[in-house]
């Protein structure tokens, strides 16, 4: 799996069968699924409604994902779970090429136990500053991947306000499959 920083909460994930993008905040790309995790996002195309994205990549059409499930694509899995803490929407975690990652756009604050399991089974987080150390601490991923953010500045603050053994930056593209992963957590800054 090839993950990709779009910037704000979008990122780009490709794995061998599918091309995903959460969140888009371009039209530019194509993808064979688009998850919105928010009301927000679903609408970040202003008045004309969300981002149409310019096409699918290996099927006919694309698929769009705006409301919980569980959903199977081209071998990949994904679970999108409704929360309202902090605001309305879904966390989503993807499950392809023996990697399961989650992206957590719409946490924002301390998740319920239930979630808080779910999340721990997760080798890749993809966390907001905003609350993002808290989720670190707690799931214990072996990657988590800073996301929600405007400036660098922000990020700098947040690495100097958490102390992270190992940090990972300016880093275009984190590809992974389950040999790849470290054996601790680590925190990976993109660029977006």
């Amino acid at each position: 799996m090839e993950i990709t920083f779009l910037g704000k909460n979008s990122f780009k994930f490709k794995t061998k069968t599918l091309t995903l993008v959460i969140d888009p905040i371009s039209s530019k790309e194509k993808a064979d699924v688009v998850i919105y995790t928010t009301p927000q996002a679903a609408h970040a195309g202003g008045q004309a409604g969300r981002f149409e994205i310019s096409g699918a990549v290996n099927r006919e059409k694309t698929f769009v994902i705006d409301k919980e499930g569980e959903y199977e694509l081209g071998g990949v899995g994904i679970i999108a779970d409704r929360v309202e803490i902090g605001k309305e929407g879904m966390v989503v975690r993807i499950s392809g090429d023996g990697v399961e990652v989650a992206h957590t756009g719409a946490l924002v604050g301390d998740p319920d136990e239930k979630m808080k399991q779910k999340l721990s089974e997760i080798d890749v987080l993809l966390v907001t500053l905003t609350g993002g150390a808290g989720l670190i601490d707690a799931c214990e991923p072996y990657l988590a991947v800073l996301m929600g953010y405007d400036a660098i500045g922000e990020v700098d603050h947040f690495l100097s306000t958490n102390k992270f053994e190992v940090v990972k930056r300016d880093m275009d593209k984190l590809k992974l499959d389950a040999d790849s992963l470290p054996e601790s957590t680590e925190v990976v800054v993109l660029n977006g």
